[in-house]
This record gives C-alpha cells, structure tokens and sequence, in this order.
C-alpha cells in the first residue's frame, strides 16, 4: 500500500503548501521534501510537447517520482459497452489503465494542484504524473539515455484488516490525517455486501482507494520525465508524435496503459 510512503513526507511543510501548490508553475522546494529531489512542471524540452514534468535534485532508481490524480472508475463498472462512451474524448491521452482493468481519470486535473482545498488534488503537492510525456524518439539532452525513465504502476491505499472504513473513522493503517493527501477519487463507490468491498470479498485486501504512480527506471538527475504511453496497437489511430516502443525480448505487457477507445 501507499500509505507508509505518505507517511514519511513531511507533514509540516505539506501543512504549509500556499494555494496553487508546492509545485505550482515553477515551484518546488526541496526543503518541503526533505528526499533530495521534488517534481514540478514547465514548458517541455520535446518541441511542440506543450508543458511536462520535471525532477529537480537527485530521485534514485525505484523512487516515486509523481501521482496520477483524478477519478478512478472501477473495473465493476465497466461491464457495459455503454460505458466506455465517456472514453471516447481524450485527446492529451490522460486516461490510464491500470492491470487489474481500473481506469484512472486524470481529464480534469489541472497542471497545477487545485485552489479549492476540498479537492482530492489540492493537499497533495505530489500529483502531478498525468503531466509526464511520451519519450521522444531521441533524448533531447545527448547527456541522457533514449526513451523512457519511468514506468507507470498501480499503487494501492490500504486500511486495516476485516473492514471498509468510514470517511471520517480513524485507522492505523490509513489514518485520517493521512487520507488529505490520496489525490483520487471513486466516480462511483464499490460495490458493498454486508459492508466489505468487492477487493475484499475477492481477496485483494483492504482497498480504500485505487491508483497510479510513476517510479524512476535509473536515476534522474534535474531532467524531465518520460514514460511510455503504450497506446494500443491501431497505428492508424496514433497522433504523429508517438512513437512506440519496443521493450525487452520475451517481455509482453498484459495490458495497454491508455484506455482502448470503442
């Protein structure tokens, strides 16, 4: 789970983060961090990119580099072709699925954490991985490796053992004070029965939230990130821009990141 993670940043300068965010625009501050490295947003070095995630400081290989914010649809409710009409406009590629076959909205987050502090998305300085581009074909900087240096993972919130907790009731696996900083929300809650989730009922553990992040595949170093997008395999269908790929031999993804369109 996720929470252990929140649990080592420091709470009191997150406390602190002024409206529009630790990494609003330019921002960042390694003294709010306190991990060596902190992510924010600018224009991207990749011409014609629009704007893209950076790092600035040292984030080893394996560390979190960013959150994907926004909506998580569950797989429970995708069981309809009906369903994946509200896919079917995504044109900066921010829908993102994740193995299990969740779906993570990030259309609506802004490049920066929201202003209203009851936004999922205001608290947590962090959420800012559906800013992250596509690798170019070729590094933009001949110090740095071709293609992606980060991968795109579910991550899990978890609570306690043998229960759903309440929004409001306190958990030593996911405490109150700690829930601020998930920068997602369900577009429809789980399915209950006798008050325990689908997760739970099937053996998944104790679910409160579903989502995704970005790790660093080698150390960066003052760069931006790229991941790969995985588009489905409709060439005809790809923006001019994206270029796939190839991973290592014998390696197949069990599923597309980006959301297959009806």
């Amino acid at each position: 789970g996720a929470a252990p993670l929140l649990e080592t940043w420091p709470h009191s300068g997150v406390r602190g983060v002024p409206a529009g965010g630790l990494a609003a625009e330019e921002g960042g501050n390694e003294e709010f961090t306190g991990m060596g490295y902190w992510p924010r947003t600018s224009t991207s070095v990749v011409e014609g990119a629009g704007r893209g995630l950076f790092i600035e400081g040292i984030a080893p290989m394996g560390s979190i580099l960013a959150f994907l914010p926004g909506r998580v649809i569950l797989n429970e409710h995708l069981g309809c072709p009906e369903s994946f009409a509200q896919f079917r406009e995504d044109p900066k590629y921010q829908l993102s699925l994740r193995h299990d076959g969740h779906v993570i909205d990030c259309r609506n987050c802004r490049a920066m954490t929201e202003d209203d502090p009851s936004s999922p998305y205001f608290h947590n300085p962090w959420a800012l991985g559906h800013m992250a581009n596509h690798p170019p074909a070729r590094s933009p900087r001949p110090d740095r490796p071709d293609g992606a240096n980060a991968i795109a993972l579910p991550v899990d919130y978890m609570s306690g053992p043998g229960k759903c907790i309440d929004e409001n009731e306190d958990d030593p696996f996911l405490p109150v004070r700690m829930r601020q900083y998930i920068p997602n929300v369900y577009a429809k809650k789980p399915t209950t029965v006798f008050g325990l989730s689908m997760d739970v009922l099937g053996g998944s553990g104790h679910v409160e939230m579903h989502g995704m992040c970005l790790l660093a595949s080698r150390d960066i170093k003052d760069e931006e990130v790229y991941y790969d997008y995985r588009l489905p395999e409709k060439p005809d269908n790809w923006p001019d821009w994206y270029m796939p790929i190839a991973q290592p031999d014998g390696e197949e993804w069990e599923h597309d990141n980006k959301v297959r369109k009806p």
